[in-house]
């Protein structure tokens, strides 16, 4: 009961945090001062607030990326960093974790981007 409302009002903060976050990191209307990893670092915060809101109305993990775009919960858009590669998330005891691969575009290397703060 206490992990669940722990759950349900950290979603609701992520959300709001997300949401107010993205009104100034919009990778379309960025200024020359962000930089692409912000930007990853914005997108990867975004998918941890949807999965958290997926696993609070689900009760579990989505089984990918097709789900979330298809239960219109994110944009396909969001799923890739600014690198062109696909986002990768996924949920443990510890929460849900979304990380950019980085500029080398490959994952578990030293410039991965992560969600963490």
């Amino acid at each position: 009961m206490i992990r669940r409302f722990c759950a349900i009002l950290i979603g609701i903060a992520l959300t709001w945090s997300c949401a107010a976050a993205g009104l100034f990191l919009l990778d379309d209307f960025c200024t020359i001062k962000c930089s692409k990893q912000r930007i990853a670092r914005q997108k990867a915060r975004e998918i941890v607030s949807v999965l958290w809101q997926f696993e609070i109305e689900n009760q579990r993990c989505p089984t990918g990326n097709l789900e979330l775009i298809e239960n219109g919960d994110i944009s396909a858009h969001t799923l890739v960093d600014p690198w062109g590669t696909v986002m990768a998330f996924g949920c443990s005891d510890d929460g849900p974790r979304a990380r950019s691969a980085g500029p080398d575009r490959k994952f578990g290397t030293a410039d991965d981007v992560t969600d963490a703060y």
